[in-house]
């Protein structure tokens, strides 16, 4: 019969007696105890992204995202394309629901992961930012029909755009109109509201002075509403009862995305913070 060395023998107790402790560690975890990580960044010319506030239980991961957009054009983030991943295993968010950071802007937004039965209790991972694009809007405006008020039609369509009227308030120098715009195109659909104006029967024009709204992207389906507001002096003409023609100019362009680099950002686990947090 061989014998088996004592330093062997020893060596071998001690490693499984390591395993199974490790092991009966895990499995007396709390399951209400919560890691808490470091905030991550990362920065290139046209953007910059911040991960604040993460954290891991065993059944998700989750963080605020912030992404600000440092160019002129505009920034669609896709969670659904990022990935958590963890132990070698991509895990993707569940979220479809994208986000547009405006030029020169930003915007935050909690991302999260399910382990669908994978424990998510650990202790670093890596978050890759995938579904980023960048959107220009500098291509040519759709032409669209101008808008008559009163109107004999309550919509109108440019291009991949439906325009329709929802409410309207006529008095003598002051006009304003709530519009709906949906987009049905394969691409974005960019909306200024600012670039339209009004012209009255003898050939004036005057700009939309509710000139504080932002420009817009709609996906394909989706819709928002937007304002016209004008004043006219009376002795030009009297709007509650005069014709009068909404002129779209530059107001709706169709737009097509261009996928930016993906990101990668390394979550570590903040020692003294999970310590503290789960006292």
């Amino acid at each position: 019969m061989k014998k088996i060395p004592v330093f062997s023998l020893v060596i071998a107790v001690f490693l499984s007696s390591t395993a199974l402790a490790q092991k009966e560690k895990k499995a007396k975890v709390n399951p209400d105890h919560t890691n808490y990580f470091k905030s991550a960044a990362k920065e290139t010319a046209a953007v910059g992204v911040e991960i604040q506030d993460a954290v891991a239980r065993m059944e998700y991961a989750k963080f605020k995202l912030k992404v600000a957009n440092k160019t002129n054009d505009y920034l669609i983030f896709k969670p659904h394309e990022s990935s958590f991943k963890i132990e070698n295993e991509a895990l993707v968010p569940e979220d479809k629901k994208m986000i547009i950071i405006n030029p020169m802007d930003k915007e935050s937004k909690v991302i999260d992961v399910k382990g669908k039965g994978k424990d998510m209790h650990i202790n670093s991972y890596v978050y890759n930012l995938g579904g980023l694009y960048k959107v220009s809007t500098s291509g040519a405006a759709e032409k669209a029909p101008n808008f008559r008020l009163p109107a004999s039609t309550n919509e109108i369509t440019a291009g991949n755009f439906k325009i329709e009227m929802i409410q309207i308030k006529k008095e003598t120098q002051e006009t304003v109109v709530k519009f709906k715009v949906t987009y049905s195109g394969e691409g974005y659909g960019f909306v200024d509201p600012k670039k339209l104006g009004v012209k009255v029967e003898s050939g004036q024009e005057f700009a939309n002075d509710k000139n504080n709204q932002k420009a817009f992207l709609l996906s394909k389906g989706d819709s928002d509403t937007f304002l016209a507001l004008f004043h006219i002096q009376a002795q030009v003409v009297d709007m509650q009862f005069a014709n009068l023609d909404v002129i779209w100019r530059d107001s709706f362009k169709e737009c097509t995305s261009e996928k930016s680099e993906d990101l990668q950002l390394e979550m570590v686990l903040d020692e003294g913070l999970t310590l503290a947090k789960n006292k």
